[in-house]
């Protein structure tokens, strides 16, 4: 297993990385009211997965997983290495505690770039 960050690069959309798309309908927008806000869950969940030694997409999508009412469609693998992390998150179960950091810094706002 490589270490965790070692393919920040290609983390999930709205966890960075140059996959996620810059242009589309869903990122247009102003995001600077909420950029310091999701700042700190994007850094929580580094900080989880390099604990885990795990990539961050890996557990982004774990997250996703232990919560059965949360629906989340993922769109458009572009890299080998997004199925892998994908499937990779099946097997990643998260303590009650890791849940619980995860979405500690977590503030709702409304969605920006859709009216």
């Amino acid at each position: 297993m490589e270490p965790a960050g070692a393919r920040e690069a290609d983390t999930a959309v709205g966890c960075g990385g140059d996959d996620a798309v810059g242009d589309g309908p869903v990122q247009q927008g102003d995001h600077s009211k909420t950029e310091e806000a999701d700042k700190k869950v994007v850094d929580r969940l580094g900080e989880v997965a390099e604990r885990r030694g795990i990539p961050r997409a890996t557990l982004a999508l774990a997250w996703m997983l232990s919560k059965p009412v949360i629906t989340s469609p993922i769109v458009g693998a572009t890299k080998p290495n997004h199925l892998t992390d994908a499937v990779a998150a099946l097997q990643v179960k998260l303590t009650a505690e890791e849940i619980a950091s995860l979405e500690e810094p977590y503030v709702p706002h409304p969605v920006v770039g859709f009216s």
